[in-house]
């Protein structure tokens, strides 16, 4: 029962709390070189899935989960999500390029390749960031958002990440 209550947001000690469709699951993922994981299970009814997956992309585990979610029912688990995306100049794209200092020991860089943004984060695979309007992009891995902030003359000043709608705000510190 104490693992299975939120003390901390949606955290408990060890799993995640996270409710829709008015049903609530318990949930964590892991990952490392080469390996991805992530498990959950309802709080009503003994519905799961258990995943592991051999890959540095964790775009698999999102798409098992759906999967599993509409052939089984399981209300409140499938993370299916339509996103629209837009074009944008090479120039809109390349402004939004540099790196932004989320926390004391944590950065992110944003690199313009080829007409296409992509996030890199130390120790982990470049990630690429699809524009769904001019200062939001996602990605396809995980459900967050990177919401490009700028200034009142258009200069770009930092990005606020946001996943589920926990917001972290990044700086830019350097072009």
């Amino acid at each position: 029962r104490t693992q299975l209550t939120p003390y901390l947001g949606n955290a408990g000690p060890g799993v995640f709390i996270d409710s829709a469709d008015n049903t609530k699951y318990f949930q964590h993922g892991g990952a490392t070189i080469g390996f991805q994981s992530q498990y959950y299970g309802s709080f009503d009814g003994g519905n799961g899935v258990v995943i592991m997956a051999n890959s540095d992309h964790n775009e698999i585990i999102s798409e098992i989960v759906n999967s599993v979610a509409r052939v089984y029912g399981f209300k409140g688990l499938s993370q299916s999500v339509i996103k629209n995306v837009v074009t944008l100049s090479d120039a809109e794209l390349q402004s939004y390029a540099g790196n932004y200092q989320v926390g004391p020991n944590f950065s992110l860089t944003i690199e313009k390749k080829d007409n296409q943004l992509y996030a890199r984060i130390p120790g982990r695979p470049m990630v690429k960031l699809f524009p769904e309007s001019s200062a939001i992009f996602f990605i396809m891995e995980a459900p967050i958002a990177f919401e490009f902030v700028k200034s009142a003359n258009g200069a770009v000043t930092g990005v606020i990440l946001n996943e589920k709608g926990h917001k972290t705000e990044a700086k830019r510190i350097t072009p």
